[in-house]
């Protein structure tokens, strides 16, 4: 499986405004303290927007350095920091690629914008000066409460949340395992490219990757070794050890 060329990109759209959140998810639900965090943007363009996490510096570098270009550049691949969500406004397309670090390579699936049933209280609170207001839904096998603001009136949000009057400034599921909170908000006076690179992907669909990545956790194994790589291992104890699995996408 070939990963991507960092220099082949193409530009899709150019985002007139720039959202910065931070997700706080929980791993291991036995480990009620061992909280990871990821920083991610959203980039909002006319035609188009994308969820991702920016390239650090360290990135960057060693990106740069990195002559083999069939090795996936290293990255925290828990939570949401190998993801990317392109929302397609004037087709009503979501495409995800996401990259799983074990496996180095890339998975792309492509379905519609997903609808999201919001029941809106009269609850309120602010973040970041803006006035928001509460709504639930369920989604994807979790509960989720937002808090969206009539102030910024794009109807998008973190990761796939969206369809609401306003942008989702924060959201999570009632267990507090996958919380979002927006720390940064930008009007892109220079407009910024969106950019979506040129991986070579594994075309897939949203239940056929969840099944690899819920085998990759509770079966990593027989898992990998079915891909076609070697572990070097007879011992029990070390071929059937799992991992901990909390996705944020139950179904």
């Amino acid at each position: 499986m070939r990963a991507r060329d960092e220099s082949k990109r193409d530009i899709i759209d150019s985002a007139f405004m720039k959202f910065t959140y931070k997700l706080t998810f929980l791993p291991d639900t036995t480990k009620r303290k061992e909280y990871v965090t990821n920083q991610l943007i959203l980039l909002i363009g006319k035609n188009v927007s994308k969820f991702d996490s920016p390239t650090s510096k360290e990135g960057l570098e060693r990106i740069a350095a990195n002559k083999n270009r069939d090795a996936v550049p290293f990255i925290e691949s828990r939570g949401l920091a190998g993801t990317e969500v392109y929302k397609y406004f004037q087709t009503n397309k979501e495409v995800v690629t996401t990259r799983i670090q074990a496996l180095k390579g890339a998975y792309i699936y492509e379905e519609p914008i997903p609808i999201q049933n919001w029941f809106i209280t009269k609850e309120r609170k602010q973040i970041l000066s803006y006035d928001c207001q509460k709504a639930e839904t369920f989604f994807h096998g979790r509960k989720y409460e937002a808090w969206f603001s009539i102030s910024i009136p794009i109807s998008n949000g973190p990761w796939k949340f969206g369809g609401l009057p306003g942008l989702i400034l924060a959201v999570s599921d009632t267990q507090h395992y996958y919380d979002f909170e927006c720390i940064g908000i930008k009007s892109l006076k220079a407009k910024e490219p969106i950019y979506k690179y040129k991986w070579k992907y594994v075309k897939t669909t949203r239940a056929n990757y969840n099944k690899v990545l819920r085998n990759l956790h509770l079966h990593p194994v027989p898992t990998l070794e079915s891909m076609g790589l070697d572990f070097i291992s007879d011992s029990p104890s070390e071929r059937n050890f799992t991992a901990p699995y909390n996705p944020i996408e139950f179904k």
